[in-house]
């Protein structure tokens, strides 16, 4: 299945030297992040953004799209939802930087909620290393896996509201610890006043790490 997809072309209407890549939440769809590339493509003016819609209908609501049903939290749904989301993620990457002639390390990958979950379980089981994952309100399903499933140790951007009642904090703080356990390089930021949303200063956080690892001054 080809996901589709909201994009917007460089900037600078050149050919693409990097690929950045949004993952939307639960219920909503590839739209509601493609707007973060107006932020974006002022620093990044040869990056091509894509927010694909998740392969499934949202099961609780007549309107958007799901990587998995959350009718079932239990790890073990979790766990089956993540892996069948996982090859469509990867199959659609796969074209994308077919399509665009780019590497792995020209990809960046920013997902929200699900979609953050979605994106650590995904590229650190791919077996070359992205640029960059930045997870913002989300979380690691079932971390203890990672030390056998760890495949790539790209840089990861944790970004998490204190306020956070849809995906409570305590679940980055356990990310971050068994992230850096395993030797990744990441870095975890926290926001005392912030609820299950983006926020300016996340965004802020995001392009500085995007241009320090597209190597950009």
């Amino acid at each position: 299945m080809m996901l589709n997809c909201p994009e917007r072309t460089p900037k600078s209407g050149k050919k693409p030297n990097q690929l950045i890549l949004f993952l939307h939440g639960v219920g909503a769809s590839g739209d509601d992040l493609i707007d973060i590339a107006s932020s974006l493509e002022e620093h990044f003016p040869d990056a091509h953004f894509i927010s694909p819609n998740a392969p499934y209908a949202y099961d609780m609501a007549p309107f958007g799209h799901q990587w998995f049903s959350l009718k079932d939290t239990s790890e073990q749904a979790l766990l089956k939802g993540l892996n069948n989301a996982m090859p469509h993620l990867n199959t659609f990457v796969d074209h994308q930087l077919n399509r665009f002639g780019l590497a792995e390390q020209n990809l960046a990958v920013i997902g929200f909620s699900q979609g953050s979950m979605v994106a650590l379980h995904t590229f650190l089981r791919r077996p070359k290393p992205i640029a960059l994952i930045v997870g913002l309100s989300g979380m690691v399903v079932a971390p203890h896996l990672l030390e056998k499933e760890l495949q790539s140790k790209p840089y990861i951007l944790l970004l998490h509201g204190e306020k956070d009642q849809i995906l409570p904090v305590k679940h980055i703080r356990l990310a971050s610890q068994t992230l850096k356990r395993l030797g990744l390089d990441i870095k975890t930021h926290i926001y005392p006043d912030l609820e299950h949303n983006i926020n300016q200063e996340e965004i802020a956080e995001t392009i500085q790490a995007l241009k320090e690892k597209f190597l950009l001054a």
